[in-house]
């Protein structure tokens, strides 16, 4: 099966210059990987209507599809639809029924009698444009062909983009198949280092060179990736299991955190934790509005009803002693019926890491405890 491939183009000099992230971008690609189409590249672009032609072009070469984000306002300095449409040798055109639109939303939104003549900038698509409604705001995108290539035009606003991007631009790719089969797999390992583990991982699947493998570090966790091109992905899973067994902890890439914090929302039970040790990062990790009434920190009165969390450690991390490798934790739990469970975890000095490591770790020792006591959601 041929895979097709898609780019993504976002214009805007203050995400040239840094001042604003490319969010959208992120959203997007990651949503296509989840339908199993295939994002070959990112590029960002100013607001130069010929270097947007410029990316325009050289991306259609190797690419299927563009999606091409940002640009659309009102004012001299947004210049994508007219760079796409020296792209496309096509003439703009004003469409009537987007500026009645235009027109519409601003009255009825802001009460404006008399609509600036620049916003009429933002009905003007290319001749064989296929208008795109925003209903979010003004700025309407468009679905252009290139030699049989599709071409996104999408405005930069994430509240007006995403939106658009999910009703028209994923269920057009969906038709014209853009998706293809993967064979993946990955797995969230907790206290090992990319380093230390990729060079075995590597290693053991030497035998199978059409594999690929991927890793991204989420201190504490190193979530490993496996695809395969064909259906003998199982062979792969088989030679690695051995080498990630002793830091696995989930196939799903969810962390500890987000799972006590699912499994807590699920429940009415309450939990009270005593941290003089994280800094702050547990609480930071697990406190939201859903869960203000079952979680206490640090409260001087507990109902002994409850579930108790009490950390105690990392004296050498705090007191700054000099020439320290590793560092421990110490866990006391307090079931509601009274059972004490006690664990020390002794791990590498991560210096100020080690409060985020003591806090996912932590939750997951939480985990063990409450999953086999509380309702687990299904997956």
């Amino acid at each position: 099966m041929t895979i097709k491939h898609i780019a993504l183009l976002a214009t805007g000099d203050e995400i040239v210059d840094g001042v604003i992230l490319n969010t959208n971008a992120q959203f997007i690609a990651n949503n296509l990987f989840h339908q199993q189409m295939h994002v070959t590249e990112h590029q960002i672009v100013r607001d130069d209507e010929a270097n947007i032609t410029k990316n325009i072009l050289s991306l259609l070469e190797n690419n299927d599809a563009l999606i091409i984000t940002g640009g659309l306002g009102p004012t001299t300095d947004d210049r994508t639809r007219f760079a796409l449409a020296k792209a496309l040798q096509q003439p703009l055109e004003l469409h009537e029924n987007v500026w009645q639109a235009i027109i519409d939303r601003l009255v009825a939104r802001y009460g404006i009698a008399n609509i600036p003549i620049s916003n009429q900038q933002q009905a003007l698509f290319p001749k064989d444009a296929q208008t795109l409604a925003n209903p979010n705001g003004t700025a309407a995108g468009c679905l252009c062909y290139l030699q049989n290539k599709l071409i996104f035009m999408l405005p930069g606003p994430p509240n007006e983009c995403l939106p658009m991007f999910t009703q028209f631009v994923l269920p057009e790719l969906k038709e014209k198949k853009f998706g293809h089969e993967v064979y993946f797999k990955n797995w969230l390992l907790f206290g090992v280092s990319e380093g230390h583990i990729a060079e075995k991982l590597e290693e053991a699947l030497q035998p199978y060179a059409s594999f690929q493998t991927g890793y991204r570090v989420t201190f504490p966790y190193l979530e490993f990736k496996l695809f395969s091109p064909t259906d003998e992905l199982e062979k792969g899973i088989n030679a690695v299991l051995n080498i990630i067994a002793p830091y696995l902890f989930n196939d799903t890439a969810t962390k500890a955190s987000d799972n006590l914090k699912v499994i807590l929302k699920e429940n009415t039970c309450e939990l009270y934790i005593t941290d003089p040790v994280t800094g702050g990062c547990l609480e930071q990790l697990l406190r939201s509005p859903e869960l203000n009434d079952q979680l206490h920190f640090n409260a001087k009165e507990k109902n002994q009803a409850n579930w108790h969390l009490e950390l105690t450690g990392l004296e050498k991390y705090w007191n700054s002693t000099p020439d320290t490798k590793e560092t421990q934790l110490h866990l006391a739990l307090t079931t509601p019926n009274g059972e004490i469970h006690h664990e020390t975890k002794t791990f590498i000095n991560y210096q100020q890491r080690n409060l985020h490591y003591a806090a996912e770790y932590a939750c997951q020792f939480l985990l063990n405890f409450l999953k086999n006591s509380l309702i687990i959601p299904k997956a």
